[in-house]
């Protein structure tokens, strides 16, 4: 049996020219271009040094779709701007005729095993995470890398997911890609207690103020929806954001602000625990 790639390699020469024809399309589900990757890549190709790595494109209507390589291409347009006359050859993973569905296999094969953020992964497969429609209009707002103040999805659905451990670990446990297909199974049912938790959250320790509300940092934003999942059956509604507030004016509380790890927020759980359930008699937080 002879198992073959489903693509071809091709040399292919980047210039002003080819350029200016405007040869590659972008995929609209791209993940966000970091400024700092397109500078070190830029460095490079000044420095006369070659990225090795084959971008991955789609052949389709005469079109190459970039699937996988778009720091690549943002830093190659930019080095032939300040550049005009130079040239850079690449070598392409070429498939051709893919559908937007077989365009996301084909990135996932491409990136399993490689370095990147889980908010890069949940942006490549936003369309197909239904409970996104669901967390429209939430406050804060909710997007894939949480900009301009919101919170990112990775945030809150994996604080959510770590609240639903029965031993809590301090956050996500598992792979970007894993995460996404967990968050596939998602729907109407979690975002409805997403956006309880988020309105008791923001009731107690106010807005997010354009990303600079300390609460809403990791561990604490993480540790605090755990403590809320476990009791929020057990507690009158009324009381939770008043039980809870003991923590917004708590100085010791505040302090695991600056912290993070898993372990680090098992700890401030723990903290918390304690702060809340002191003076209490009875219907102790667990």
């Amino acid at each position: 049996m002879n198992v073959e790639p489903q693509y071809v390699v091709k040399d292919y020469v980047i210039s002003q020219a080819t350029l200016n024809k405007d040869v590659f399309g972008i995929l609209q589900n791209r993940r966000k271009i970091s400024s700092g990757t397109v500078r070190n890549i830029m460095k490079q190709l000044e420095e006369g040094v070659h990225f090795e790595s084959p971008i991955v494109v789609n052949k389709l209507d005469g079109a190459y779709r970039i699937v996988d390589g778009n720091h690549r291409d943002a830093a190659i347009r930019k080095f032939i701007k300040e550049n005009p006359g130079s040239t850079v050859r690449v070598r392409l993973a070429l498939y051709e005729n893919l559908s937007e569905a077989e365009e996301k296999e084909v990135y996932t094969r491409w990136n399993k095993g490689r370095k990147q953020s889980t908010n890069d992964v949940v942006q490549q497969y936003e369309a197909d995470i239904k409970i996104f429609a669901h967390l429209q209009n939430t406050d804060p707002a909710i997007d894939v890398y949480g900009t301009n103040g919101n919170l990112s999805f990775f945030r809150v659905v994996g604080a959510y997911f770590a609240a639903q451990d029965d031993v809590f670990h301090g956050g996500y446990i598992g792979s970007a890609f894993e995460f996404v297909e967990k968050a596939q199974r998602l729907g109407k049912k979690d975002a409805d207690i997403i956006k309880a938790f988020l309105a008791d959250f923001v009731g107690v320790f106010g807005q997010n103020g354009k990303g600079k509300n300390t609460w809403y940092k990791t561990t604490p934003f993480t540790a605090v929806f755990k403590i809320w999942y476990d009791n929020r059956a057990n507690i009158m509604p009324d009381k939770m954001q008043s039980v809870l507030a003991k923590l917004a004016s708590d100085g010791a509380s505040r302090n695991w602000h600056s912290q993070g790890g898993a372990s680090t927020c098992v700890n401030a759980h723990n903290a918390y625990l304690i702060t809340v359930n002191t003076g209490r008699r009875k219907n102790h937080f667990v």
